[in-house]
């Protein structure tokens, strides 16, 4: 690089994903597909996934006209194809001769001969490109560019040098050893830290950059010697193994992590989690549509009886095969079919009253009230009627595997499934 003549400057795309001009992005698809020989019958499902996007916001639905949603699992090779494109329109009429273009989604590092009026002129050559895509640009600053994690700076003989960057806002603070997770979870907080350090670094800087990781683990409760800092090598096994589905278990200090350990020696993988996340204390801001969601609900006969039914799925679906077994008179799926098939009446299906936590109603809850669908969301008095029961056969069940373990009707649950370990332990192999 020459230190008196050329300039690193970094360009980023102000909000991508909503203004990808989704049209024009599905004829890159379709000429990126005829070009690879690929089927078009896949573009026809790209355009289905990209421009029927609804959204909701205080009970009333939107649609999206342009842009790709954000959290789809196409949207980010949506993207990606049109910034491919769009960079190829760039580059062949960049106003300035270009030394280096690195990309990385809607961020670009590039070099090119000049200083500050020569970016004042490529920015409006990338603006005027599309309506849609408007850029920032960055220079660089006491000859350091900083470009995702990466702080690039110039030497004095015109090489690069590059180590980490952290924000100004870093706190370093990581996953803490003494916090109640799987040994496999903490252990990754220091090979990820240490990988990244020698994936990054130049020679100039890793010695440094290690010690600052040695610094930081410290300072979240771990105790690491410099020596132990060493990226390890990915070794990939040659031992064919049988695709079982996974064993999810939540993570207790000495009990399911033997369990884990009995498991893999069926091959059978195991995926500890923690017990309980601080997201799942707090409230989604997100709008929480009734009924579409598990949980606990009522229905009312006009005879003056009420059923009270709980699901793992979306009430609404449940409702749905209520009635339908109804139809149906399929008493041996729903007791709602059975209750109206005993009175020889269908006021069952007539009368399903829908009670409401409150005394407005959203327009979504009219609508359902209008179809017919009718149903109690997640009463908490019921919910908690429901919490005793499930405590209460879960304390029978406990008590049944005591008994049958030969063990107190005082011993914790704990203690009980450490009983079950070593039981099973004990037991041959299949």
């Amino acid at each position: 690089m020459n230190v008196e003549k050329e300039v690193m400057v970094s360009f980023d795309v102000e909000s991508l994903f909503t203004n990808v001009p989704v049209q024009e992005c599905l004829e890159v698809v379709k000429k990126k597909l005829h070009d690879n020989n690929i089927p078009m019958e896949y573009a026809k499902l790209v355009e289905h996934t990209s421009i029927i996007q609804l959204f909701c916001i205080q009970g009333e639905f939107f649609l999206q006209i342009d842009g790709v949603a954000m959290g789809s699992p196409v949207a980010p090779v949506i993207a990606n194809l049109w910034m491919e494109h769009f960079e190829e329109r760039a580059m062949s009429t960049f106003p300035v001769p270009l030394k280096c273009w690195i990309r990385y989604v809607d961020d670009i590092f590039c070099i090119y001969k000049g200083g500050k009026p020569q970016t004042d002129q490529c920015l409006p050559h990338l603006n005027a490109i599309h309506k849609n895509m408007r850029f920032t640009a960055e220079m660089e600053m006491n000859r350091a560019l900083a470009f995702l994690d990466v702080k690039v700076s110039v030497r004095a003989d015109g090489t690069l040098s590059h180590y980490v960057h952290r924000k100004p806002t870093h706190t370093d603070r990581y996953l803490h050893a003494t916090s109640h997770h799987h040994p496999r979870h903490l252990n990754a907080v220091v090979t990820s830290l240490t990988n990244r350090a020698y994936d990054i670094c130049d020679n100039e800087h890793i010695d440094a950059e290690i010690s600052h990781v040695q610094k930081v683990l410290r300072n979240n409760g771990y105790r690491i010697d410099v020596g132990a800092l060493r990226p390890k090598p990915k070794v990939k096994t040659t031992v064919p193994r049988v695709e079982r589905q996974p064993a999810f278990l939540p993570y207790l200090k000495g009990v399911t992590d033997k369990i884990g350990n009995i498991l893999n020696k069926y091959l059978i993988k195991t995926i500890f989690t923690p017990s309980k996340k601080i997201a799942q204390s707090l409230r989604s801001p997100k709008d929480c549509f009734p009924f579409e969601s598990p949980g606990v609900y009522k229905i009312d006969c006009s005879c003056g009886s009420s059923y009270i039914g709980q699901t793992k799925r979306s009430i609404s679906c449940r409702i749905k095969e209520h009635i339908s077994d109804m139809k149906k008179n399929d008493v041996q799926k729903s007791a709602i079919a059975e209750h109206e098939q005993y009175y020889q009446e269908r006021h069952a299906a007539l009368m399903l009253v829908l009670e409401m936590q409150t005394g407005s109603s959203s327009p979504i809850q009219q609508r359902f009230i209008k179809n017919g669908v009718v149903e109690n969301a997640r009463n908490n008095i019921e919910r908690a009627q429901y919490e005793r029961e499930r405590r209460e056969r879960q304390s029978r069940a406990m008590a049944m595997l005591a008994d049958a373990l030969g063990c107190s009707p005082t011993t914790s649950n704990t203690e009980l499934m450490a009983t079950v370990v070593n039981f099973l332990q004990k037991r041959p192999k299949i």
